[in-house]
């Protein structure tokens, strides 16, 4: 991962382990992140964290697409909400 990202691997595996030891975490990213092809792969690698550390589907936690129309935050919610994963 460090060489495709260009960050340190101490610096990736010292962000994993915070996740992984820091208690609950909720996850937030911009619009632009899921508008593009290329977008969609941080998207899902947010996600997958938020699934591996636990942080999904509880309070206080989760993956949350800060948008900047109200008329599409509640789709986008609603997808990664408790309710919609069972």
């Amino acid at each position: 991962m460090a060489d495709i990202t260009g960050v340190p691997a101490d610096t990736i595996r010292s962000a994993a382990r915070a996740l992984r030891t820091g208690g609950n975490a909720a996850f937030y990213y911009g619009a632009r992140h899921d508008r593009a092809q290329p977008g969609q792969r941080p998207v899902i690698a947010i996600a997958n964290s938020a699934t591996a550390d636990g942080n999904i589907g509880r309070p206080g936690v989760g993956v949350k697409p800060v948008r900047g129309q109200n008329n599409v935050q509640a789709p986008a919610t609603w997808v990664l909400s408790p309710r919609a994963l069972g």
